[in-house]
């Protein structure tokens, strides 16, 4: 019984598109976010979320976005199709996340976006993309969280080496992260 349950819910994502869930995130994100701002190398600065409150980590994962070319485009348009979400003519930009682990386009251009999963290294047809939502902050900091995790989001920055109270400054004017527990990256 689960196993044709799952498998419907897998055809009407097939056959719809777009879920209801992700039409409500694009349309609540909808203001404008240029693809060229997002263009460089960015780095994973904090994370907020209801329940984490961890110790600060060392860790500093990285995110490279860089323009993306004609052949890559015409890669991804071939084998992704174009629908509701995946607009490969809104000057799509190319994301790497792990040194070429979690590789994909970014199609859109509110800050609501659909990152379109590497051809190469889709396992299952309904995964071919996931909605994603990118907030400017300032000119070097973005926030970051999934149309799925709305209540996870990432503290995005162009630089690693912040202090503390610069952190806390930029953090201080985000109101939709205020009251939520934290956990620091890239630190000291």
């Amino acid at each position: 019984m689960f196993s044709r349950l799952v498998l419907v819910l897998c055809l009407l994502k097939l056959v719809s598109g777009l879920t209801n869930l992700e039409r409500a995130c694009a349309a609540e994100n909808a203001e404008v976010l240029d693809n060229d701002f997002m263009v460089g190398t960015w780095y994973e600065v904090y994370r907020f979320a209801m329940w984490l409150n961890l110790p600060p980590s060392i860790s500093c994962v990285n995110i490279k976005i860089t323009e993306a070319p004609s052949d890559e485009v015409e890669r991804y348009r071939t084998a992704h199709g174009e629908d509701e979400a995946l607009k490969f003519d809104t000057k799509p930009v190319l994301f790497d996340r792990h040194d070429g682990y979690y590789k994909g386009m970014l199609t859109g251009s509110s800050q609501a976006k659909f990152l379109a999963w590497d051809p190469s290294k889709i396992f299952f047809e309904t995964e071919k993309y996931e909605g994603q939502v990118y907030k400017k902050v300032n000119d070097d900091y973005m926030l970051f969280h999934t149309c799925a995790l709305p209540n996870f989001k990432t503290l995005l920055s162009r630089r690693r080496d912040q202090t503390e109270e610069e952190l806390q400054q930029v953090i201080a004017t985000i109101e939709e992260v205020q009251r939520m527990e934290t956990q620091r990256f890239c630190a000291p």
